[in-house]
């Protein structure tokens, strides 16, 4: 199941791309593809993920946007470096 969740990412990230270069690549446009990216490594990571105003919900407690994550209710922000690291130093540690 999840394999066919980051298959169907994966077409989404394409089909994103490709109407991107029709149109004009201003931060709003390219920014699905981000979220798609780090979405697909979130379920690599074996996280549960939902989507969310503010982001992408992990497992539930953790939103984490571009470059940026907070604890569900709480909305201070702290900065990660990439996604294997905050998995491995939050999560896993949760």
């Amino acid at each position: 199941m999840v394999k066919e969740l980051i298959a169907a990412k994966r077409l989404e990230i394409e089909r994103i791309e490709k109407e991107l270069h029709e149109r004009d690549k201003d931060w709003e446009n390219r920014n699905p593809i981000y979220r798609l990216e780090r979405e697909i490594e979130l379920l690599e990571l074996g996280c549960a993920i939902e989507d969310c105003p503010h982001g992408t919900l992990v497992n539930g407690r953790f939103i984490v946007g571009h470059e940026k994550w907070c604890v569900k209710g709480k909305y201070k922000w702290y900065r990660y470096k990439d996604i294997p690291t905050f998995v491995a130093k939050y999560i896993d540690n949760f």
